[in-house]
């Protein structure tokens, strides 16, 4: 009866999507772009090439703004940092249920690794942590250009019912590039990053700030993902 019941209330559900991202820790000992890569692309500093009065603005401010601008935008994950994502709770249902049917975007780009798939059960009892799936019951789909990988359950697994709860069903994974080695990074990302922290300065200092403009768009919509957040069959 229960188990009719979850499966009535997945006809009715519209949307599954992963959201509610957190970063569990985050290396930002160093970044994509340095202060001599905005200034080489700035028509303030061609013309006051010894002015460093700037410089620790450019460095503390302009800089990690400008990566956590581009990873929230794109969602193409520079920083070493581990995640974890969340499926999002639909008010119109008490419990939800994913079967084989159903597979869920993790949202992101340039992910290196899956840590874990958690999720408190139909029949939580409000106390007991999280079970872990085992990683014999899913698999992931493979990255692909502007395609995240997506979570998949094995056909010999029927559904997972999920108790009703914010944050529940959750996917852990580790992104961006590994001890912020960016000796890969394509360079037109680094060169759309430093665009972008010159037109801020030159912007702030009276000169032109659209110059680079339609390169940055392009740059953005060639590395953002493309796709909806969910399939559903």
């Amino acid at each position: 009866m229960i188990k009719a019941l979850l499966l009535k209330q997945k006809e009715m559900l519209v949307n599954k999507i992963l959201k509610n991202k957190q970063i569990l820790n985050e290396n930002t000992t160093t970044y994509p772009i340095v202060l001599v890569d905005i200034k080489s692309k700035s028509q303030y500093f061609t013309q006051n090439t010894t002015d460093t009065s700037k410089d620790l603005y450019i460095q503390n401010v302009i800089i990690p703004n400008l990566i956590k601008n581009w990873e929230e935008n794109t969602k193409y994950i520079l920083l070493d940092k581990t995640m974890v994502n969340f499926l999002e709770v639909n008010e119109n249902y008490i419990n939800q249920v994913i079967d084989s049917s159903d597979y869920l975007s993790t949202n992101c780009l340039n992910i290196r690794e899956i840590n874990s798939v958690k999720y408190y059960p139909w029949d939580w009892n409000n106390a007991n942590q999280k079970t872990t799936l085992d990683p014999a019951n899913y698999y992931f789909t493979n990255e692909l250009l502007k395609t995240p990988k997506k979570f998949i359950l094995k056909n010999d697994i029927t559904e997972l019912c999920l108790f009703r709860i914010e944050n529940n069903f959750q996917i852990e994974f580790k992104a961006g590039f590994l001890n912020n080695n960016f000796t890969d990074l394509k360079p037109q990302i680094k060169d759309c990053l430093s665009m972008q922290g010159a037109m801020i300065i030159d912007g702030l200092n009276g000169f032109c700030n659209d110059i680079y403009s339609e390169v940055i768009q392009d740059c953005y919509s060639k590395f953002s993902i493309a796709e909806p957040l969910i399939y559903f069959a």
